[in-house]
């Protein structure tokens, strides 16, 4: 099956072109964008008569087009070639909002709430939605949930991790979703290195790269008192010349990541689902706090790939129930 696989979130897009069938998802070409949905949504408002689906999928062609072009497969139209969209597109700020899908929900076979629209002559611009619980919500990690989930699984009680500028901690048991957390670690580390009194204290190397040291004894302070009170600490490990700048920036990050992971326990079984760029920082802190021998890691490669892999799931389930009688 060849197809589009589109994950919009709000700050970024990622696009593929991709030959999935049971064996293999296989990637043909890919881009990516800064253009998250809350900048197209922002544009369109400011274009207040444009019709907004026609709006946000002209902004989205460009990319569509140089896959194609970089994959260099003359024969793909955006025409002719299903467009699959999950994330923030089906969002109250996307292209056309999607009710939620509730808890508990199914991951095998998973049954999405989605609806077409069309766009370039194409009728089948998929949009995808998200799930909720009665207090929390989430658009995209799903997807990549149900790529990330095997049969194996099933009959194991976990805590599957998505970490990201809002970690997603999802509860799984009996191959359904039974509940999941939110912790907004990415966007409150952003803010306080970008916008925070802070900001002048610390100093990433890279963003890969951290001071290990500095790192443990943020994870190792989070066990104690509240975090916004710990936060302050970073300023004084900086202006009484406790740590240097570099040193404080792992302290930030492991403080943080402390306080997202401190309620995890040995009797939890955890999959860590994380990036190439943010496996290291969670694997570290999973070791420093004694739950490695209780965690599964999914190769970062696979949780690259999720999303698409998640959308060719829910597409041949759509397929499957409109060919039973």
């Amino acid at each position: 099956m060849l197809f589009f696989s589109v994950d919009w979130g709000t700050t970024n897009c990622r696009i593929k072109l991709v030959n999935a069938n049971q064996e293999a998802v296989v990637v043909l070409g890919a881009t990516h964008t800064s253009m998250g949905i809350s900048e197209v949504y922002n544009g369109w408002r400011e274009q207040p008569d444009a019709d907004r689906a026609v709006y946000y999928l002209q902004r989205l062609q460009p990319y569509l087009e140089k896959v194609v072009s970089d994959a260099a497969i003359p024969e793909v139209s955006l025409r002719d070639t299903p467009i699959v969209i999950s994330g923030m597109a089906s969002s109250s700020i996307g292209i056309e909002e999607i009710a939620y899908n509730k808890v508990p929900f199914e991951l095998n076979p998973p049954s999405m709430n989605l609806t077409t629209v069309e766009a370039f002559g194409n009728p089948r611009v998929i949009l995808l939605s998200g799930l909720r619980t009665e207090d929390n919500i989430m658009r995209g990690e799903e997807t990549q949930l149900i790529g990330c989930w095997q049969p194996e699984f099933a009959s194991e009680k976990s805590i599957f991790i998505f970490p990201g500028t809002h970690s997603k901690h999802i509860h799984v048991e009996n191959a359904s979703v039974s509940d999941f957390k939110t912790f907004v670690t990415g966007e409150l580390l952003s803010l306080l290195t970008k916008y925070g009194t802070i900001k002048t204290t610390v100093s990433a190397r890279s963003t890969t790269s951290w001071d290990t040291e500095g790192f443990r004894q943020g994870l190792m302070a989070s066990k104690g008192a509240d975090l916004l009170e710990h936060i302050f600490d970073v300023r004084c490990n900086g202006i009484l010349s406790r740590l240097n700048k570099t040193q404080n920036y792992g302290f930030l990050v492991g403080l943080l990541l402390g306080h997202e992971l401190r309620y995890l326990s040995h009797r939890d079984h955890i999959v860590l689902c994380a990036s190439t760029q943010l496996m290291p920082f969670y694997t570290k802190a999973l070791e420093l706090l004694e739950l490695a021998p209780y965690t599964t890691y999914i190769a970062p490669d696979i949780v690259d790939n999720s999303a698409t892999i998640g959308q060719y799931k829910i597409l041949q389930n759509s397929e499957h129930n409109k060919k039973s009688p």
